[in-house]
């Protein structure tokens, strides 16, 4: 076994040759579709081993100095992924939606104002009108809430 140093930022694991910190990477694991298994608690020749293993049959061992650092690291490789943190955002979101009072009627409240608009190539002033749309996290696309009332003038 080689001794390398690692370190990970965002769902990336780089390893290094040594351990100064300006060194430059001597490669990289992406963290993703992987877990990271214990499959002894006992103490190897190496220190205490663990293992990212990617769901295409690929595994990669890594042993640590310590249990205690062993568990720091499997538990920041599970959280590393982007899988792994779109699950937490999911659990945030339905305790958020849980939260809310079902019975809240929606308020939206604009000041729309439409000045020194140009008119068309005949002298006629536009007929603007906002049309508002709302959409809910569990529906997909929006929804036609309302529209301004259309006023047109005409000259007799």
């Amino acid at each position: 076994s080689t001794e390398r140093w690692c370190r990970l930022r965002g769902n990336l694991l780089f390893y290094f040759k040594t351990s100064d910190q300006f060194s430059e990477p001597q490669g990289v694991i992406v963290l993703e579709k992987c877990k990271a298994t214990i499959y002894s608690d006992a103490r190897e020749s190496d220190g205490y081993a663990f293992y990212i293993e990617f769901e295409d049959g690929l595994t990669q061992r890594i042993a640590t100095n310590s249990e205690a650092e062993r568990s720091d690291w499997t538990r920041a490789i599970q959280m590393a992924s982007y899988g792994e943190l779109r699950k937490q955002l999911q659990v945030l979101m339905e305790k958020i939606e849980r939260k809310r009072d079902i019975n809240e009627v929606p308020l939206c409240e604009s000041a729309i104002m439409c000045d020194n608009l140009l008119c068309d190539g005949n002298g006629r002033p536009p007929n603007p009108s906002v049309v508002v749309q709302v959409t809910t996290s569990n529906r997909l696309g929006w929804i036609k809430y309302g529209r301004t009332e259309v006023i047109e003038v005409r000259n007799y």
